[in-house]
């Protein structure tokens, strides 16, 4: 389960832009549900899936992913290890 304002605190405090790309528009309201992408490629295994949190605009319905997981493993980079 996602946390929609936690997400949005995280994604605030790396400079992402409020704006929507296409109206300018700063209004979002979170998706439904969370969003589950087939991952392709050479490397992907049958059942890969990216999940990802969905945003969308309410002025135009523009839909704006995140991947909850990337910022998870950026904050555990960040974190000092013990020696």
């Amino acid at each position: 389960m996602i946390d929609w304002r936690d997400l949005l605190n995280r994604l605030e405090s790396r400079g992402a832009k409020a704006e929507c790309p296409f109206c300018e528009g700063t209004l979002w309201m979170p998706g439904d549900a969370s969003v589950a992408l087939t991952v392709i490629g050479p490397d992907a295994k049958p059942g890969d899936v990216l999940v990802c949190a969905a945003f969308i605009c309410v002025n135009c319905g523009f839909v704006r992913l995140h991947n909850p997981s990337v910022l998870d493993a950026a904050e555990e980079s960040l974190r000092p290890r013990d020696e």
